[in-house]
């Protein structure tokens, strides 16, 4: 019998994107994926409900968005971006506080959180997972952060139009100006005054 689309992408997924070298750790994880599609504006992950599964977007962009606020905390875009990541710890399983909203479709790999939470004891690549997306939303957030704090409108857009030059056409302005903490109306004036000065 031959394998089924999703089950070569999840092979290649945990080959390719995330290699683990521990055999049966690998196999476990490939075994314990599935690949689902998530609509355009729909809850991938809700704040507040307890974490059942991890998620990594395979295509498409989503936003997490911290509770009872518009701000978005993370524009998640990539191959193997892990959702949530900061919220994978013991203390917040439970009551995690980012939503997770679909920008485009999405198509996502997830696991139980039971079984990657065994995976990550048992395999240092597994856990390396973790620490490198948790780092790569840190170094992120504290760009932005700073940017924020000291940078007018025009340099927080330059900022976000130098990291997410491949998606930046694709989602809406009043997600990229709360992103950015810009006043919707000042996000469109920036950017039109950046376009006309390329044209």
């Amino acid at each position: 019998m031959g394998w089924s689309d999703d089950q070569k992408e999840i092979r290649d997924f945990w080959t390719e994107v995330y290699p683990v070298r521990d055999a049966a750790v690998s196999q476990k994880l490939m075994d314990q994926s599935v690949i689902w599609t998530s609509k355009k504006g729909e809850y991938i992950a809700k704040a507040g409900e307890p974490i059942q599964e991890v998620s990594f977007l395979i295509d498409g962009i989503a936003k997490e968005i911290r509770e009872n606020t518009d701000r978005i905390a993370m524009i998640s875009t990539g191959r193997g971006f892990l959702l949530r990541c900061t919220e994978l710890t013991t203390a917040k399983y439970e009551s995690p506080v980012l939503s997770v909203v679909s920008i485009t479709e999405c198509r996502l790999l997830s696991i139980p959180l039971k079984v990657w939470k065994e995976c990550i004891d048992r395999s240092i690549d597994a856990m390396m997972i973790l620490i490198k997306n948790i780092n790569r939303f840190s170094q992120i957030n504290a760009e932005r952060n700073k940017h924020i704090s000291t940078d007018n409108s025009r340099e927080k857009l330059e900022w976000f139009l130098g990291l997410y030059p491949e998606i930046a056409g694709k989602m809406a302005k009043k997600d990229v100006a709360a992103f950015l903490a810009i006043k919707p109306e000042t996000f469109s004036r920036t950017l039109k005054s950046l376009k006309a000065e390329k044209e």
